[in-house]
């Protein structure tokens, strides 16, 4: 199951409402659309999961192993590269699924 759909949404910055003008229904379209569309698929795909074997969601679950070196390795080196030039400010926690966070 794969949720990726936003609501009407702009990704042009100078488009988009600054503080100054953003509105409580701007907030509502945005959280209604991602959680309610969340949802909305989720409860759609569980009798297919159920009757597939599935019991819970994997995104949810650790690995049940200690990360290795190499894995940790791998998320700086994503930092590092050309693939990353977009992300800002991220706090990421490699090690897992141990802590859900």
């Amino acid at each position: 199951m794969i949720n990726n759909a936003l609501p009407d949404f702009s990704f042009n910055g100078d488009a988009r409402p600054n503080v100054a003008q953003l509105t409580w229904e701007n907030l509502n379209q945005q959280f209604s659309g991602v959680v309610g569309g969340a949802l909305n698929t989720t409860q759609a795909a569980l009798d297919g999961m159920r009757e597939a074997g599935f019991d819970f969601i994997a995104a949810s679950t650790p690995l049940r192993r200690v990360t290795t070196p190499a894995e940790f390795a791998d998320a700086t080196l994503f930092f590092a590269s050309p693939w990353a030039r977009s992300v800002t400010g991220q706090n990421l926690v490699v090690d897992g699924g141990l802590v859900k966070n």
